[in-house]
């Protein structure tokens, strides 16, 4: 995509309008100029007005554009403050996560993602706490993804089963301390439903059931190629609950009701979500064009 500064938009201004004085003082003053050099001038005017409108189409923020455009969520800021960076590899599936301090500089961890086939490995480091830092191994099987996890000196395994449209319809942790199931339900490839069943061994299992409503626009996930079943474990356990894959939360209940407030660019991908609660949090999407 072009991008143009505020100065050459204006210089393009400045040229149509000073070529159209031209024209005016050859018309009524200069009437013994040839018919040659009013064509040339009217000539010349034509190719300013082409220019100027080639000028004025490329100056547009990158984030304004039609929404046939193909946009990878590139950062999410919080109240302002850069909180998450992500990069792609040329298929458009996220290969690195940055994740920042609420100073929106300082890194506090990063995610980076391998590829194999259909299989995922992911590491964690965090700058702060180095203990804290783990491997997860995603290997597909058929209609199921076995998940192996080292951390804190422990190896885990869990599962996801997976539909044949590739979206996680089951996750089973267990561990030596507590075990639990989630089942999810769709509708229009949108998570409407999750069922969280489990918790600590020693104790009686509870139940959670939250439902999701969405609009009818783009996630900032949509382009994304990072299999489905990843970007729901993903949004569901570590970060955003409230973001979808394909489409935009607008509400979560649960124990709860939480309203989200949602803003676009050129009534397409999603700009800033807020939310409605006694701690208002406003999120900011910035994308990359890609095409």
């Amino acid at each position: 995509m072009l991008v143009k500064s505020k100065f050459v938009c204006e210089l393009a201004v400045t040229n149509r309008s000073g070529a159209m004085e031209a024209e005016t003082i050859s018309k009524n003053g200069q009437s013994s100029k040839s018919q040659t050099s009013r064509v040339n001038i009217l000539k010349y005017l034509a190719f300013v007005a082409l220019a100027a409108s080639i000028v004025f189409s490329s100056c547009k923020n990158d984030n304004d554009t039609d929404e046939n455009s193909i946009q990878l969520l590139e950062s999410i800021s919080s109240n302002g403050v850069l909180n998450t960076n992500y990069e792609y590899d040329n298929q458009h599936r996220i290969t690195k996560i940055t994740s920042f301090h609420s100073d929106g500089i300082t890194v506090t961890g990063t995610r980076t993602f391998t590829y194999s086939g259909d299989n995922i490995s992911m590491s964690y480091v965090s700058v702060q706490y180095p203990q804290d830092n783990f491997t997860e191994t995603y290997t597909k099987s058929d209609n199921k993804i076995i998940i192996s996890i080292s951390y804190w000196g422990n190896d885990v395994t869990s599962t996801i089963d997976i539909d044949t449209d590739g979206y996680p319809v089951k996750y089973v942790y267990d561990d030596d301390y507590e075990t639990y199931t989630c089942t999810y339900n769709y509708q229009n490839d949108n998570r409407t439903k999750e069922t969280i069943v489990g918790g600590v061994k020693s104790e009686v299992p509870s139940t959670r059931i939250t439902s999701f409503v969405y609009d009818d626009k783009k996630s900032p996930f949509y382009f994304c190629k990072t299999p489905k079943w990843y970007l729901m474990r993903f949004l569901s356990s570590y970060y955003y609950n409230e973001i979808g894959i394909i489409n935009n939360v607008k509400s979560i209940q649960d124990n709860k009701t939480t309203l989200f407030v949602l803003d676009y660019y050129d009534d397409s991908f999603l700009k800033q979500l807020k939310t409605n609660g006694i701690e208002e949090e406003i999120k900011t999407f910035s994308y990359k064009i890609v095409q």
